[in-house]
């Protein structure tokens, strides 16, 4: 699998032992895959950074596409300082989410807009649950919340 072909061969009256490998011509030579490993140990710590920031700028990226959809469908059912109180949480996030290069840093600040906006996501689930079991007797209800269940998975 490596591209090295390895034969030993013994005369057996004499004893004499002769070895043969053929390496191929092209790729990396050992030397340069230690160097790789070398480097790999030495840029593991910032890769680890680097994906970890990834990671937690793809999750505020969903947050911060769902929270205007929420407030648009359930801002209204909030009181007026709670809902600024969301949108200016949002503005900071945003602005968070652009200029941090610490996963830490972003994670802190998804973490605060979630806390501000909790109320909001409260009255969109309960929104959500009240549309789904409207006009349905509670045995009803929680035979389509199963198919539902069933279905997802």
């Amino acid at each position: 699998a490596n591209g090295i072909l390895q034969v030993s061969a013994k005369e057996v009256r004499s004893g004499v032992q002769s070895d043969v490998r053929i390496k191929p011509a092209y790729g990396l030579d050992e030397n340069e895959v230690r160097r790789m490993v070398r480097e790999s140990f030495t840029h593991a710590e910032d890769d680890f950074a680097a994906r970890m920031l990834a990671d937690i700028r793809n999750e505020a990226d969903a947050s911060l596409l769902s929270a205007p959809k929420l407030l648009t469908n359930y801002g209204s059912e909030l009181p007026p300082e709670e809902r600024e109180s969301i949108e200016s949480g949002l503005a900071e996030f945003k602005q968070v989410r652009e200029i941090a290069t610490d996963h830490a840093i972003l994670r802190e600040a998804m973490d605060a807009f979630e806390n501000i906006a909790r109320p909001l996501a409260e009255r969109a689930m309960s929104g959500i649950a009240r549309h789904l079991v409207a006009g349905k007797s509670l045995t009803k209800a929680s035979q389509y919340l199963e198919e539902r269940l069933k279905k997802e998975d």
